[in-house]
């Protein structure tokens, strides 16, 4: 007897985001999966919608990596631009995003290093919170409709 049932509809569908024009590279350790740049995401987004797929995960590649990951916060940042594109591409396709700074920092942390060693004590979730307003902020949607999460005051980590 079938416990479990999977239907297109319960999944999300990661995509790689790069800077660039008409790039589609497949991944090799992920086959059938490609970094994108965005001008190629209106063609992603109708056919995931075609095939019943509700959502997408954005994963970004900067252009530039820095010791804060600068561009994870920056309004023209390659997922900011991804939002933009796939939100005006297909309205109802839910976009989530990876906040984790990783891909950003030119030391692949996921969080920024301070000279001084110390804990976290409260200053990565700013950091998180401020990702998540940047990113929400580009999608033009009714903010009544956006998370409660996505609804703080914006602050540039320090």
């Amino acid at each position: 007897m079938r416990e479990t049932t999977l239907a297109a509809d319960d999944f999300i569908h990661p995509l790689f985001l790069l800077h660039g024009q008409g790039v589609r590279q497949e991944i090799s350790s992920m086959p059938g999966v490609y970094h994108l740049s965005i001008d190629q995401l209106a063609a992603e987004a109708t056919e995931l919608m075609e095939l019943g797929v509700p959502g997408v995960i954005l994963f970004g590649l900067p252009e530039h990596k820095d010791p804060v990951g600068l561009e994870n916060f920056a309004p023209q940042g390659i997922v900011q631009q991804g939002i933009r594109a796939l939100k005006a591409a297909a309205p109802e396709l839910v976009v989530m995003t990876d906040v984790c700074m990783c891909e950003y920092t030119d030391h692949g942390h996921c969080g920024i290093i301070r000279d001084k060693p110390e804990r976290c004590r409260g200053k990565c979730l700013p950091n998180a919170a401020s990702t998540t307003t940047r990113r929400s902020s580009t999608w033009r949607g009714s903010p009544s409709r956006m998370p409660r999460r996505a609804q703080i005051s914006w602050r540039h980590p320090t």
